[in-house]
């Protein structure tokens, strides 16, 4: 049987014999496609980094059967749009984008819960900005999209606002801008016009047991395959680690499961 390729795009040594420990792997061939230099170094062009990966994959004297990635933003979107160009199987450029836009996800959330925080947009460009109407204190305030919590700040009052608001307003073109490169390619819904990728969401601070939801979507079926308690550092409401299985009750647990459905 012939090996087939896949290319990871950000794919790193430590990252190597994860994958080639996995059922099957000694069918597959790894390669890298961009460094994370390439990456997350400062600012990123996408149209540069669509063209850098399309010319390694152009150059490839063998078959492209997936392109797979490590990485969120720009990773995650480099993905499907490198997968639509080489014919290989991959989600759609709206999904994850209608996923890691935090605003965008907020409309999609409320529409199949009604236990979701108060949210809305700050605006950035106001002389004296000010929360969202009916949005109380303590609140967080995030860009649509950021690496690793950058920029995300939990305030409790008008002072703590202020201050967040000026250091959001100076450090959200960094990634804002690339993400407004990738935006352009989409065809918006009304909901989404003139948002863009440089906007700040405020959202109530919420309270309680956090986890996280792991599943896929194969052929329009979904899938949810794990429950996952998110612990914290002591002390802080910074992300530590994922714990498997969660310690919740098994009636929240598949209350979980039918709402990510």
């Amino acid at each position: 049987m012939d090996e087939k390729n896949i290319f990871v795009i950000g794919l790193d040594e430590a990252n190597v014999p994860i994958l080639e420990s996995g059922p099957g792997a000694h069918r597959y061939r790894f390669h890298r496609l961009l460094t994370i230099e390439d990456l997350q170094g400062g600012e990123v062009s996408v149209a540069d980094l669509i063209a850098k990966a399309e010319g390694v994959l152009d150059a490839f004297e063998g078959s492209v059967d997936a392109i797979v990635g490590y990485w969120d933003f720009p990773v995650s979107t480099l993905v499907p749009i490198l997968s639509e160009r080489y014919g290989t199987r991959s989600t759609s450029l709206e999904s994850v984008v209608k996923c890691e836009h935090k605003y965008w996800s907020r409309l999609e959330q409320q529409k199949v819960i009604d236990e979701h925080p108060r949210f809305g947009r700050v605006d950035l460009e106001a002389r004296d900005p000010r929360p969202p109407e009916g949005v109380r204190y303590p609140m967080w305030l995030k860009p649509a999209l950021a690496y690793s919590s950058e920029l995300a700040f939990s305030v409790k009052d008008e002072a703590e606002f202020r201050a967040a608001v000026a250091e959001i307003r100076e450090g959200i073109g960094r990634v804002g801008r690339p993400f407004d490169a990738i935006l352009e390619r989409l065809d918006l819904p009304p909901e989404m016009e003139g948002v863009g990728g440089q906007v700040c969401l405020a959202e109530e601070a919420l309270s309680g047991v956090q986890v996280a939801v792991e599943g896929y979507v194969h052929h329009g079926e979904v899938t949810v395959y794990g429950v996952l308690d998110s612990i914290d550092y002591p002390d802080s409401p910074c992300f530590l680690r994922h714990q498997y299985p969660s310690t919740l009750p098994e009636p929240v647990i598949r209350r979980l499961h039918d709402v990510s459905r």
